[in-house]
């Protein structure tokens, strides 16, 4: 990893978008075309609310091998694979790598909303000034964003990823670290049909 420009780190981790592979919840119910269509217009949406901001380096962090030729331009943003046998061990990895390389401020977010918008990421970045950590809770009962100014692994240990108990295990994990935390305001994310068709229903679209 080779810092840039700033301090701070956004770190978009993402599934490299193949049929069959990705929102298999969704998939299950749509088709697998129609999840991976669903799962293309949702990276669309990361990367317009990303690319809106240069205060912040950006890299992605690919699931399973790096495309230099999508539309995550490589002035703009790194490009790693993620590494690790789970996703805890992932984000673990790229937070240390980050710290490692001289980043004060790395926050991590996913590509599963329509509903993060830049100012949230950069309230984010902010409100490390004065916390330790920072997390945008989903209403599935996960967290769309997590972010620290030091490494701080015990975050992803001993998480059942992909439950509705990964945000309150996190908070639990924080308290007995008793590190100042700040939550960001709550979001939906989209894994299932029905995620969806609120989604739907919210921004009124077809």
């Amino acid at each position: 990893m080779k810092k840039k420009n700033s301090n701070a780190l956004l770190m978009v981790f993402m599934k490299n978008p193949i049929a069959g592979k990705v929102k298999t919840r969704l998939a299950a119910k749509v088709g697998n075309n129609e999840a991976l269509n669903i799962y293309k217009r949702l990276i669309e949406h990361t990367h317009f609310v990303t690319s809106k901001t240069t205060i912040y380096d950006k890299a992605i962090y690919y699931s399973s091998s790096v495309d230099e030729h999508d539309q995550w331009d490589t002035d703009s943003y790194s490009k790693y694979l993620q590494k690790g046998n789970g996703l805890g061990e992932k984000l673990s990895n790229a937070f240390s790598d980050a710290f490692i390389n001289g980043y004060k401020k790395v926050i991590a977010i996913g590509t599963d909303s329509f509903e993060i918008t830049s100012d949230i990421i950069d309230n984010a970045f902010r409100s490390l000034e004065d916390s330790d950590i920072v997390i945008g809770p989903a209403k599935d009962g996960g967290y769309y964003l997590i972010g620290m100014n030091e490494h701080k692994a015990e975050l992803f240990k001993d998480i059942e990823w992909g439950t509705d108990t990964v945000l309150s295990n996190t908070l639990s994990i924080i308290k007995d670290m008793a590190c100042k935390h700040l939550l960001l305001k709550e979001l939906s994310d989209i894994d299932t049909l029905e995620d969806y068709e609120n989604h739907k229903i919210t921004q009124n679209v077809s």
